[in-house]
C-alpha cells in the first residue's frame, strides 16, 4: 500500500506543475466569476440560476478537459521517457503502478473540483446569505464522471499514443452522453411503427450500459429538482462498476507491453 501511495503522489506532484492544470484553473475561474456579471443583466428571479447554471457547467467542462487531457499521459509518458524502466526496475509491481497512476491523477482532479466549487460558493455569496449544499450533490456526481473518465484514458494510455488515447476517450465521452438519448429514441421509433420486438429491448437495453449522461444532473438541481440520496448510491455504485473494469483493463493491456 505504501507504495501504491508513493506513486500517487509522485503522480500528483507531476501533476500540479504541468501549466495546463493552472490555465484550466484560471479560465474556469474567469467563467465562473463571469456568470456573475452576466448574470446582472438578465430579468429578476433568474440571477441565481444564470450563475449555478453556468458555474457549474464550467466545473463539468473544464474537469473533462483536464481528466482527458492529463490521463492519457499516464502511462504512455513513461514509458516514452522510459522512465517507466527504473520505477519497475524496483520492488514495485505493475498493478502497484497502474493503480499508483490512477490515484494520483483522481486526487488531483478531486482538488480541480473543490477548488471550482469553493470560486462558485464564494461568487453565489455576493448574491446571497444562504448556502446551497444541494449543489454539491451535482459536484459530486461530476466528480465520479471524472473518476471514469481518467480510468477509460488509463486503458487506452497503456497501449496507445497520447493522441490516439485522447480520440478514444473523446468518443467514450460523447457515446456515454448520447447512449440514454439513443435508446429513447430507438424505443420511441419502434412504438411508433408498433414494433414490439424483444430484440428492440435488448438493444435499448445494451446501448445503455455505458451512461455518462446520469451524472449530470446540475440543471436539475439549478431549477429546484429533488435528487433523492438512493440515486447518489446508485450512480455510486455504476460509478466503481466501471472504474475497476478500466482498471482491470488496463492491468491486463500493460501486463501484455513488451518494456524490454
Amino acid at each position: 500500500m505504501s507504495k501504491i501511495l508513493a506513486l500517487a503522489s509522485n503522480t500528483y506532484r507531476e501533476a500540479i506543475r504541468q501549466k495546463v492544470l493552472y490555465s484550466l484553473l484560471f479560465f474556469s475561474f474567469v467563467l465562473i466569476v463571469a456568470s456573475y456579471f452576466l448574470a446582472q443583466l438578465s430579468l429578476g428571479g433568474v440571477f441565481a440560476k444564470i450563475v449555478k447554471d453556468v458555474g457549474m457547467f464550467s466545473i463539468f467542462f473544464f474537469g473533462i478537459f483536464l481528466s482527458i487531457t492529463m490521463g492519457v499521459s499516464l502511462v504512455f509518458k513513461e514509458v516514452d521517457r522510459r522512465t517507466i524502466y527504473t520505477i519497475l526496475s524496483k520492488p514495485v509491481s505493475r498493478f502497484e503502478f497502474v493503480l499508483g497512476k490512477y490515484l494520483g491523477l483522481t486526487f488531483v482532479v478531486f482538488l480541480e473540483t473543490i477548488l471550482m466549487m469553493v470560486a462558485l460558493y464564494v461568487v453565489l455569496a455576493f448574491y446571497s446569505t444562504s448556502v446551497e449544499w444541494t449543489l454539491l450533490k451535482s459536484a459530486y456526481l461530476m466528480f465520479l464522471e471524472f473518476c471514469i473518465i481518467v480510468a477509460i484514458c488509463l486503458v487506452f494510455s497503456s497501449y496507445s499514443s497520447s493522441l490516439m488515447s485522447s480520440l478514444f476517450a473523446f468518443s467514450f465521452f460523447v457515446v456515454g452522453h448520447l447512449s440514454d438519448n439513443f435508446a429513447k429514441v430507438l424505443l420511441n421509433i419502434a412504438k411508433r411503427m408498433q414494433i414490439s420486438s424483444p430484440l428492440i429491448n435488448n438493444v435499448a437495453d445494451f446501448v445503455q450500459i455505458f451512461n455518462l449522461d446520469m451524472f449530470v444532473i446540475h440543471t436539475k438541481i439549478v431549477h429546484g429538482m429533488r435528487v433523492p440520496t438512493v440515486y447518489l448510491w446508485k450512480s455510486t455504485l455504476y460509478a466503481l462498476g466501471w472504474i475497476v473494469l478500466c482498471i482491470v483493463l488496463s492491468l491486463l493491456l500493460f501486463r501484455r507491453k513488451d518494456l524490454k
